[in-house]
């Protein structure tokens, strides 16, 4: 992990913003984008978490940045990573 983030994907529009929504805390921000569009780590770290999340998040990625920072990747059409890879930005 470098503690620099990036923008995990290209060619999106912010469907839903960080903060208070429709009565309660949404604790990210929501990136829509084309289905089958790749989607990169935000930084460096290790999956934790890679598979089917309920029909909430469908297919789902969380990475571990250290320093009890971890980002998530929801909604994914597919999973090409598995829980203990390490991953660069």
């Amino acid at each position: 992990a470098t503690g620099s983030y990036t923008f995990p994907v290209s060619g999106y529009r912010i469907s839903s913003n960080y903060g208070y929504r429709w009565g309660s805390f949404h604790h990210g921000v929501d990136l829509a984008c084309s289905k089958g569009t790749s989607i990169k780590a935000a930084d460096g770290g290790t999956v934790i978490f890679a598979g089917w999340k309920s029909s909430t998040y469908g297919y789902f990625v969380e990475i571990d940045h250290g320093d009890g920072i971890t980002t998530r990747y929801a909604h994914c059409s597919s999973v090409d990573v598995e829980v203990g890879d390490k991953v660069a930005q």
